[in-house]
């Protein structure tokens, strides 16, 4: 899985990374670059979205997954990534995976000669983010170049913990003003196209052994870190809805819980089965959990309900009603006033928000230039590259 005379390397395991690094590899791939792709599980299958070479980590262990494998493992696949890529010219690392700390320690050890060490900040947020933030913290010591998705992140306060910033002295930092506005772009041809919804709907319906009558679909996107399985998600469904309960007519209103992957697995389905329970003592309330994909969820919601998400932009970009539940998070939306943050007692409010009249579209254009992105971020990756 080497590649001579690579001018860089990615290494993805998130779902974001992968999807990102492949974009990036498909414009290097147009431009005639090498470049040399590794991957695991979600970034696998998401960088090969697109037509580039990908080698897929998880094949070294019979397709076994990293939360899987033994210590010893994990280092036997980080000696093998360094072995593999050593001779590019540079490295990006996922800056979200824990795997990303075995690899570069990895090679701080064995390829010392590597100097060109950079990790990704896929976010874009630049506020406490539980989980990803500790993560992104412990690569960026062990790497030499930050590297942020969004142009304007590099000037912004980056958060380590929920106190502490990011310590970036000695770094160089480099923000790209990348975000991939072709997905927002399909979102909001497909929310607007009354046929795709109804299909969408009809989908979710037939597997609920209901009738569509037209409810209002409430989509819950839901996290993968501490904070919201054992936090904020409880808190919602017992401080701000439950005591709603019997208080609003919820006949035409159904609540969906669109799980994150990684909460299936890695938390155990903390958030479906403690939803479950709740179910069971508030039956005037319909809330289940979705079957459908991610994309489909988001063409069908009319309001979208998050805790803290790297897609809640993405939800003001395509025209969506949003709001975010429990303790307050400074994210994109919230903080220019576009959505309102509806803390964990705030019940009466959250029900009367969720009559708010339906949104439209956002202008693009000076939101995109507020956030940093930008139309010529390519231009950007590739000087990055090639310096």
């Amino acid at each position: 899985m080497q590649v001579d005379a690579a001018e860089i390397c990615f290494i993805a395991t998130h779902p974001a990374a992968g999807e990102h690094f492949g974009d990036f590899a498909l414009r290097m791939k147009g431009d005639g670059l090498p470049y040399q792709f590794l991957a695991t599980e979600m970034g696998y299958t998401n960088a090969t979205k697109n037509p580039i070479t990908v080698t897929n980590l998880n094949s070294l262990f019979n397709g076994r997954k990293l939360i899987d494998l033994t210590d010893s493992e994990l280092a036997e696949l980080a000696s093998a990534v360094v072995k593999s890529c050593r001779h590019a010219k540079r490295i990006l690392v996922d800056g979200c995976s824990p795997f990303s700390v075995k690899v570069l320690e990895t090679m701080h050890e064995m390829a010392p000669e590597v100097k060109r060490i950079m990790a990704y900040y896929d976010n874009p947020e630049t506020a406490y983010i539980p989980g990803y933030s500790e993560n992104f913290a412990k690569i960026a010591k062990l790497a030499n170049v930050l590297v942020f998705s969004l142009s304007t992140q590099p000037q912004q306060r980056v958060m380590s913990t929920a106190t502490a910033p990011l310590e970036m002295e000695g770094k160089e930092l480099i923000g790209l003003g990348y975000y991939r506005k072709q997905a927002v772009e399909n979102f909001i041809r497909l929310r607007t196209h009354p046929e795709v919804v109804k299909e969408k709907r009809y989908t979710l319906f037939r597997a609920l052994h209901r009738e569509d009558r037209g409810e209002k679909l409430v989509v819950f996107f839901g996290g993968a870190n501490e904070t919201y399985i054992f936090k904020a998600f409880p808190a919602f469904l017992d401080r701000t809805l439950g005591p709603m309960a019997g208080k609003a007519d919820w006949s035409n209103t159904i609540f969906i819980l669109q799980q994150h992957g990684r909460a299936k697995t890695e938390y155990k389905n903390g958030d479906h089965l403690k939803l479950e329970e709740w179910c069971k003592r508030h039956p005037q309330i319909t809330f289940v959990t979705s079957m459908l994909p991610y994309d489909d969820a988001v063409v069908i919601a009319d309001v979208a309900l998050y805790h803290q998400t790297g897609a809640s932009l993405q939800f003001l970009l395509a025209g969506m009603n949003g709001m975010q539940v429990g303790d307050r998070f400074e994210d994109t939306p919230v903080r220019l006033g576009y959505f309102p943050s509806i803390g964990p007692d705030e019940s009466e409010l959250f029900v009367k928000r969720l009559s708010d009249p339906k949104r439209e579209a956002a202008a693009l254009g000076p939101i995109e230039q507020s956030i940093g992105i930008r139309a010529d971020w390519y231009n950007r990756f590739r000087d990055m590259v090639l310096k």
